[in-house]
């Protein structure tokens, strides 16, 4: 049953965020809070009991926010991922009336938003004002004395601020999808379809390291969907690894992972563990494999490329 909370999200996340609230499973919200940064959104949910916090940490476009999460990694003692949630990110062009099409001659829009709109706003020959969110960017064009803006933003803004869609479906590369993550006090309970997320800081960092912890995982059949590496500059030359593997951190098979990792002098820590998502995943946005990649089917001269490219 989804637990009673208050849930922070950030402002700028706007109506993907809300969104993103209507399709939650562990969280049920009393109050919605806007919130302007990721720091306040922490702080509130590691010191206000029975609160709840909504943060994006991986799109098609970008991939996954190591802003995001540095901040629970480095910062916050007392918040777990407790959910998972994936949503289409689709981006419209809205006017303050459809008239306002003909004399559109600037794109109002976050640096991310313009980027992602690129081929749009240079088909239509617009100048470019950045802001810091699609919901400043309404905001912006919704108020605004001069009828030539436009606000690139997702679908669902144009009723919030009462604009006109004047074009939709305008991203570049179509089929966009955003993921958020519930962090609390708790992480959810096993529900036999989960994943957990793991900080895992070696004892030494040397040639070998990463190959040894992850053979913890291999030993007691735990299979790993995710792994990031990050410096870190309390000890130079040592990295920790963020690795997001199958199960619930209180099942035998990744407490026997953990205890072996301890075995290897590794130290640990749960970022949460949380129900995994079974709708749209996030992918990139392109179908090809990665361009000039080369297998062991492909022809001797390719592969020599491959082994010896151009030094300059």
């Amino acid at each position: 049953m989804p637990q009673r909370a208050i849930l922070c999200y950030l402002e700028s996340d706007g109506s993907l965020a809300l969104e993103a609230i209507e399709r939650l499973r562990t969280i049920a919200p009393s109050v919605v809070l806007p919130m302007p940064t990721v720091a306040q959104v922490l702080e509130t949910v590691e010191h206000t009991p029975g609160s709840a916090g909504l943060l994006p940490i991986e799109d098609s476009y970008d991939g996954e926010s190591l802003a995001v999460y540095d901040r629970l990694v480095f910062e916050s003692r007392n918040a777990y991922i407790r959910d998972e949630v994936v949503v289409s990110d689709s981006l419209d062009a809205f006017a303050q009336g459809e008239a306002a099409a003909e004399a559109a001659h600037t794109a109002v829009a976050s640096p991310r938003g313009i980027e992602q709109c690129f081929r749009f706003v240079q088909e239509h020959g617009l100048r470019v004002r950045y802001v810091e969110s699609a919901v400043e960017a309404c905001r912006v064009v919704s108020t605004a004395v001069d009828e030539g803006l436009i606000a690139l933003a997702p679908t669902r803004m144009a009723e919030r601020f009462g604009l006109a869609t004047i074009a939709a479906g305008i991203e570049d590369l179509p089929d966009l999808k955003t993921r958020f993550i519930v962090v609390s006090r708790e992480v959810a309970p096993p529900t036999g379809d989960d994943k957990t997320t793991l900080i895992v800081t070696p004892a030494v960092d040397r040639s070998g390291t990463l190959v040894d912890l992850l053979g913890a995982f291999g030993e007691n059949d735990v299979n790993m969907v995710s792994l990031i590496s990050r410096p870190l500059r309390a000890s130079v030359g040592t990295h920790c690894f963020q690795i997001t593997c199958e199960g619930h951190v209180s099942d035998q098979p990744l407490q026997a992972t953990i205890k072996r990792l301890w075995d290897k002098g590794a130290r640990i820590k749960v970022l949460g563990s949380f129900p995994a998502w079974t709708g749209d995943q996030v992918m990139t946005p392109f179908d090809a494999l990665p361009t000039s990649s080369v297998g062991p089917a492909e022809a001797p001269v390719d592969q020599r490329r491959l082994l010896a490219p151009p030094v300059g």
